[in-house]
């Protein structure tokens, strides 16, 4: 009976928060992977992996604590050359103050 019920019992997903010093070509690559990756990496760890800040110097920077939608920043990039809503904060600001638990320069 205990078997059964620990069986019955969901699994909560885990969350991984990343922030992304820099978003040249590297960033930009990692950010189209995260993307194509994401249902893979939640079916294979039952983790999401969730960007809450970019970082640049000539693009701005965004820093959203409930993740940056990456595919809109892609369609941001190629159209105007920089983020829309990119405000001007430092990349040692960013790693300062942003929420994450990893952080890829």
């Amino acid at each position: 009976m205990e078997q059964a019920q620990s069986k019955n019992k969901e699994v909560s997903m885990k969350k991984l928060k990343l922030a992304i010093l820099g978003y040249g070509n590297s960033g930009r690559a990692f950010g189209k992977m995260l993307t194509e990756k994401s249902s893979e990496i939640i079916k294979k760890y039952n983790t999401e992996v969730i960007v809450t800040a970019i970082a640049t110097k000539t693009k701005g920077t965004l820093i959203y604590a409930n993740g940056i939608d990456l595919v809109k920043v892609e369609a941001e990039l190629s159209e105007f050359g920089k983020f829309k809503d990119g405000k001007e904060i430092s990349a040692l600001d960013v790693a300062k103050t942003a929420d994450y638990d990893v952080l890829i320069e």
